[in-house]
């Protein structure tokens, strides 16, 4: 997720409302439905990006219609969640920025 996150620049709420369905691996790009303009948009993917993107697909499992991003029961998560595994993240690699310089909401 973090990398996701850090290596599309957009918001936590946008990357918590992508669902399966909307990755397309093989043309390496991710359709943004949900945007705070409303609008949708495509964006590359980084072939890094792709490979760490197909190593958790195949981890997580799921169904094209589940959020990419979920908890542990399969929901969506929330925006605090989203926050506290970025801080975990964070810490764990002693970066000492707080959540908003690393990503913005």
């Amino acid at each position: 997720m973090i990398n996701y996150a850090l290596g599309t620049g957009q918001r936590l709420n946008t990357i918590r409302n992508i669902k399966i369905e909307d990755i397309n691996l093989n043309s390496e790009e991710v359709v943004i439905k949900t945007m705070k303009n409303k609008t949708q948009k495509f964006l590359p993917l980084s072939h890094s990006l792709v490979l760490i993107l197909k190593e958790y697909l195949r981890f997580r499992g799921g169904e094209p219609d589940d959020y990419l991003f979920c908890t542990q029961y399969g929901k969506q998560m929330s925006v605090s969640g989203m926050q506290s595994a970025i801080q975990n993240y964070n810490k764990k690699r002693r970066y000492k920025k707080n959540i908003h310089a690393s990503i913005s909401k």
